[in-house]
């Protein structure tokens, strides 16, 4: 197990890689009924910035959620996420700062025309955002206001998110 260039890494399982000391581990159990998930997230002794937490925490959603589904459907309920589905892309979610910043540096580092490419949609959807006055901030009144203007979040291409 190496890191590739992050500072944080996400384990599966109570087994340590041995060229990661104990001490730079902190080890989570998840209670996901029926069965808990045993997460370790070990890090380097590099500085590191808020936003290079990001790729460990998406890894841990993704963790967490698999699971969540996993269990949800073995008890025979449907659910309808699953890889090209993108309902959630079409919701107003809010960011922690740590991701909103890494989601930017990502940005940066795509290739001239991909960067322009995302950066133009960004442009569109604060145009549209910005020629809508949003209401009073009540979660409700937002949440509305959003879907009214149908905004689908740039990241997303033929159905499928190219961030995480």
């Amino acid at each position: 197990m190496t890191f590739s260039g992050q500072q944080f890494a996400v384990l599966l399982g109570p087994d340590l890689p041995a060229e990661i000391p104990s001490s730079s581990v902190f080890q989570l159990k998840i209670d996901l009924s029926p069965q808990p998930i045993c997460i370790a997230i070990a890090a380097t002794d590099q500085p590191a910035t808020m936003s290079d937490l990001a790729p460990a925490a998406r890894e841990l959603a993704t963790i967490i959620s698999k699971t969540v589904v996993e269990n949800l459907r073995a008890q025979g309920l449907d659910v309808p996420c699953k890889k090209g589905c993108d309902g959630c892309c079409r919701y107003l979610v809010s960011l922690a700062p740590a991701e909103a910043f890494r989601l930017a540096a990502e940005v940066d580092n795509l290739d001239e025309p991909k960067r322009q490419k995302m950066l133009s949609r960004f442009d569109n959807l604060a145009r549209k955002i910005l020629a809508t006055p949003p209401p009073e901030p009540a979660t409700e009144a937002i949440d509305n206001w959003h879907r009214s203007m149908d905004l689908t979040c740039p990241f997303l291409q033929d159905h499928l998110c190219r961030q995480y």
